[in-house]
């Protein structure tokens, strides 16, 4: 278990959070009638995919995305509490996790080889079950 700081950062548009990825060089991974893709966020598609999550993390923060039509829902898991920003204490448990096993085929490989293959996934305790993930 360890300590990170939950920061609600509420609705974006797809453009404002793409080029706010791609200013912390955040790396992003997302699932979509196309298969599993995995990208820098400054290689973001210009359009929102046909998803209903994209996750996203930097050597700062983890980032949960939740798509709705047009607008993204945001929150960030940050490493320590952000200077001038309003965040919470959250208790996090962390587990190792594979976006899926040999012989899944609910979602389509990769586009692209991951660095790894292996994900860690950031578990929120408490009131709030939301799961963040990031390349270890």
């Amino acid at each position: 278990m360890r300590t990170m700081w939950l920061q609600r950062c509420g609705p974006m548009s797809w453009t404002a959070l793409r080029a706010d990825l791609a200013s912390a060089g955040s790396d992003c991974a997302w699932s979509d009638f196309g298969g599993f893709h995995f990208a820098p966020a400054d290689a973001l598609p210009e359009v929102v995919p046909s998803t209903t999550h994209l996750w996203a993390w930097d050597t700062a923060r983890a980032v949960r995305v939740r798509i709705d039509v047009d607008r993204a829902l945001v929150a960030c898991l940050n490493n320590s509490p952000p200077a001038g920003v309003v965040t919470e204490e959250a208790h996090v448990r962390e587990r190792a996790g594979h976006p899926w096993s040999a012989n899944d085929e609910h979602v389509g490989r990769p586009d692209v080889p991951l660095p790894q293959d292996e994900f860690t996934l950031l578990e929120l305790t408490g009131a709030t079950r939301a799961v963040f993930v990031r390349q270890p």
